[in-house]
């Protein structure tokens, strides 16, 4: 591998676009943003299908759209999670992510986070990243009460209504999910 790429699952993309921040996302991490193939179905033949014309057209350009069905091994994981009822879209990254040390973004952990636990991966959920956002003077409390408000509002759910409430509740852990395992 030689870049470590952060696998957005769509419901990231959909929480920063409803949050009206689509165009933060690309600044918070140094990671460049990678699209699987089904994520990218997922947002093409989801309820809103034109959403994915509408992420490119603002983030397009910080995008990498990858295939992974033309490696085996990661589409044989594939086909295993997907079996096992994890999201298309969601176990594309967790299958690319096992093999290649990628990073994944997803609110999903139900269905994700004993996968990550136990094969070491790091997941940012969409409140991971409005954290690191304010942490980096990117965004003000204020702003991030008007995320949440905003993603709330147009019928997604957060762990949180408010970005104290958030704070308070992870005051004392990490701020992400590391289940780190850097892959040189």
């Amino acid at each position: 591998m030689t870049e470590l790429l952060l696998l957005a699952d769509s419901d990231i993309l959909i929480h920063f676009f409803r949050g009206n921040k689509l165009k933060l996302l690309p600044k918070i991490l140094p990671n460049k943003i990678c699209l699987l193939d089904a994520v990218v179905a997922e947002l093409q033949y989801g309820r809103s299908p034109t959403l994915y014309d509408r992420i490119m057209k603002e983030i397009g350009s910080s995008i990498i759209l990858e295939k992974f069905t033309d490696k085996p091994l990661i589409y044989n994981e594939w086909v295993k999670l997907v079996r096992a009822d994890i999201g298309s879209g969601e176990s594309a990254c967790l299958a690319m992510a096992r093999y290649e040390g990628h990073h994944i973004a997803s609110s999903n952990l139900r269905d994700i986070n004993d996968y990550c636990k136990d094969n070491k991966i790091r997941v940012y959920t969409t409140m991971d990243l409005i954290h690191e956002a304010y942490t980096k003077g990117l965004l003000t409390e204020d702003d991030c009460d008007s995320f949440i408000i905003d993603v709330l509002d147009a019928g997604s759910r957060l762990p949180c209504s408010t970005f104290a409430e958030y704070l308070a509740k992870h005051a004392s852990k990490s701020p992400w999910r590391s289940y780190d395992r850097r892959v040189a």
